[in-house]
């Protein structure tokens, strides 16, 4: 790792205002907490942030599969954050976690206004590690310089510095407080938590739904309490699909290793939802990538229940989106919905369950482990 000094960059614009990029990476759950990260350097740089598009269900998706160029979130396959969040935070929200965010207070930016500047980083500062289980994309950096992805090398320097991967506010402002780049440009904010703060815990308050979208929640609701016949159910996230191959490798990531020698299951299977359910004994809301599935098991309980899929089409119903804004609505309205169950049972390798975990406020849940006792 090194100090950034006070360079002059080859940024082309007369605004006294600096601003931070990053490159949003992995799935949405993961955009979510990069997201908190980047506001929080912003605070604490005296940076404006740049807003990045949303790009559900993957970031890679969006990268590799889009021919055209340019930065318009029709171009890029994103969505506008901001239709869906509003991205702001009281400094109070921080005195709990003993970090002080002074400075700059001011509202992001747009990555689609930004763009209109017409002014790019020349450099990428990579201060996290790369995904293990993904693609790797600098889709916002490329589309600034006009270059492909897989490129942008040739166009954008690299710089790794590595701060470990919970740095606190103090490095942070050692490291970055003297650059002088009208853009600090940064890579890798998906693995870098600030130490002391828990990004599930902080997320809500920063990351805060429109009316609109809760408005739509809570009709969905609505129809779920009068499908299950009560607003006392139970939430189940049983993540399958991918999670196959990721939870068969868990010694690749060593949190994730910690977490299986402690007990905590991985990969959830059809008797492991079962015996959850015998054991909770409440109507059902059950989250899952696969519902397929899950639906003997589902059909052989007494109990009612509805599924990822259910809330997918009450979602089109009430907010007559579709594509990959109906996609990620009824993720949001999936995880609200499990959010405001009367209890939960949730996976801690999974970024979808952690930020459930941080929308109940860390109450009334147990996690997925070997062998699982419920205790309500």
């Amino acid at each position: 790792s090194r100090r950034l000094s006070r360079r002059q960059t080859n940024n082309t614009t007369n605004t006294a205002e600096r601003y931070l990029l990053y490159e949003p990476q992995y799935g949405t759950n993961n955009q979510f907490r990069a997201l908190l990260n980047a506001y929080m350097l912003a605070r604490l740089l005296g940076r404006r942030l740049v807003l990045p598009p949303l790009f559900p269900p993957r970031v890679s998706d969006a990268a590799f599969n889009t021919s055209s160029s340019g930065v318009s979130l029709a171009s890029l396959g994103g969505l506008n954050m901001q239709d869906f969040f509003r991205v702001h935070a009281n400094k109070n929200i921080f005195h709990d976690h003993f970090l002080e965010l002074p400075g700059y207070d001011a509202e992001p930016i747009s990555f689609e206004e930004f763009a209109r500047l017409q002014i790019a980083p020349w450099r990428m500062l990579r201060i996290g590690r790369k995904a293990r289980f993904d693609e790797h994309t600098q889709i916002l950096t490329d589309s600034l310089l006009g270059t492909k992805t897989k490129e942008a090398d040739k166009y954008l320097e690299l710089v790794d510095m590595e701060l470990s991967d919970r740095p606190t506010s103090e490095k942070v402002q050692h490291y970055f407080g003297g650059c002088d780049d009208t853009i600090l440009a940064l890579d890798g904010l998906n693995f870098s938590d600030l130490q002391r703060v828990d990004v599930w815990k902080v997320l809500p308050d920063v990351m805060k739904l429109t009316q609109n979208m809760l408005g739509m929640i809570q009709k969905i609701k609505q129809q779920l309490v009068a499908e299950l016949g009560t607003d006392n159910y139970a939430c189940y996230h049983v993540r399958q699909g991918d999670f196959a191959e990721m939870c068969a490798k868990l010694e690749r990531i060593p949190f994730y290793f910690r977490l299986a020698k402690n007990k905590k299951l991985c990969y959830v299977t059809n008797d492991d939802l079962y015996s959850a359910l015998q054991q909770v004994n409440k109507p059902a809301l059950v989250l899952s990538d696969n519902v397929t599935a899950l639906k003997d098991t589902l059909g052989k309980s007494h109990l009612k229940s509805v599924t990822s899929e259910w809330i997918s089409k009450a979602a089109k119903e009430v907010s007559r989106l579709d594509g990959k804004k109906l996609q990620l609505f009824s993720l949001l309205a999936d995880q609200q919905l499990c959010a405001e169950s009367n209890f939960a049972v949730l996976n801690a390798f999974s970024t979808v369950s952690n930020r459930i975990m941080g929308l109940r406020r860390e109450e009334k849940y147990q996690v997925w482990t070997k062998n699982m006792k419920i205790t309500l």
